[in-house]
């Protein structure tokens, strides 16, 4: 079965690493947001709250892509099923599982590759030091992020019934790119926001990592970290037993 995952995940990522859309998408696009939300946004957040911290705010952009990736994928998965390729893993006899898997590994290496790109860019370019800032954790927190972020992918494609149900999921990464405490204190949000935006995934991610002896943020991150993984081995297991979430 490992082996016939691993098959699956190469497809996969050979189709992506030969087109050239798709590895300016995973190299070039993070990086240029990146140099956007510290060449602007930056200076906006130091005017008014004089926190912006360009360690964190690679954080943001890393996560945000890790998940802004999957979801592109959700709406590949939809394109395969409309297809019938899905289908015809069925009769194959390694059964169906190993071809979710192999995406989730695919989507897992990939996103890897983002995030590891959005960090070197930052300390080459951008001046962070992720180690002096969050310690060497950042590495294996960041990993099971990634981890978790990927099994999402099939979530999305099996919960909508075109590609455009696929592209309704990126305003969920719009908010959680700003109603976060990457870019600003929690207290810097209204009364409201301010109890929102302490729970939100980054802020949960970013929170653990400058706090990690806190039970706490260590709860929250998990919490969230553990639900997708959750949420992602049970679309697995409910797409191949044949049981399809949208029709």
């Amino acid at each position: 079965m490992l082996t016939v995952t691993w098959v699956h995940a190469l497809r996969i990522l050979r189709t992506w690493f030969r087109n050239v859309g798709d590895i300016i998408f995973l190299v070039v696009v993070p990086v240029a947001q990146l140099y956007i939300i510290d060449a602007i946004f930056g200076n906006l957040v130091d005017l008014f709250t004089a926190s912006f911290s360009i360690d964190k705010a690679t954080v943001l952009t890393a996560v945000s892509w890790a998940f802004i990736l999957v979801i592109t994928s959700g709406g590949t998965i939809v394109s395969e099923r409309r297809r019938g390729l899905h289908d015809r893993f069925w009769v194959q006899p390694q059964g169906f599982y190993p071809a979710l898997l192999g995406r989730w590994l695919a989507e897992f290496l990939r996103a890897t590759l983002s995030v590891a790109i959005v960090c070197i860019a930052a300390t080459l370019f951008l001046e962070a030091d992720l180690v002096q800032a969050f310690g060497w954790k950042f590495v294996p927190v960041l990993l099971l992020v990634c981890f978790a972020s990927s099994g999402i992918a099939t979530v999305i494609g099996f919960s909508v019934k075109d590609t455009q149900g696929a592209v309704a999921f990126v305003p969920l990464i719009v908010a959680a790119m700003f109603l976060n405490t990457a870019m600003m204190p929690a207290d810097s949000f209204g009364a409201v926001l301010k109890h929102i935006v302490e729970y939100t995934p980054i802020s949960a991610i970013v929170q653990v990592l400058l706090d990690s002896e806190s039970p706490r943020n260590w709860a929250l991150f998990v919490a969230w970290v553990g639900g997708f993984i959750i949420l992602a081995f049970s679309s697995i297991a409910m797409s191949g037993k044949g049981q399809r979430w949208a029709h």
